[in-house]
């Protein structure tokens, strides 16, 4: 197993949504806090939870694989992951 050399964390909450970086340890090492412009009902902070990861998930494989081998990524759904 690969030795974690450090993480990042988001926390998405009703009223804010929060980010951490951590070291490998998880030891916080730098945040920032954002408060939304009115507290969001559950399911829209759900909905910004699926947001954030998409948007994470096609960054990451944009830049590590060179996209989608295919159009497996819809409107409103999580991509595909692919192996």
């Amino acid at each position: 197993m690969n030795p974690v050399e450090g993480k990042i964390v988001i926390d998405v909450s009703r009223k804010y949504v929060s980010i951490f970086r951590c070291d490998g340890e998880g030891k916080v090492v730098d945040e920032d806090h954002f408060a939304h412009p009115f507290r969001l009902d559950r399911q829209d902070a759900i909905g910004e939870v699926v947001d954030l990861y998409s948007f994470i998930y096609d960054w990451l494989n944009d830049t590590i694989n060179g996209g989608y081998p295919d159009d497996s990524a819809r409107e409103g759904e999580p991509p595909a992951k692919t192996e």
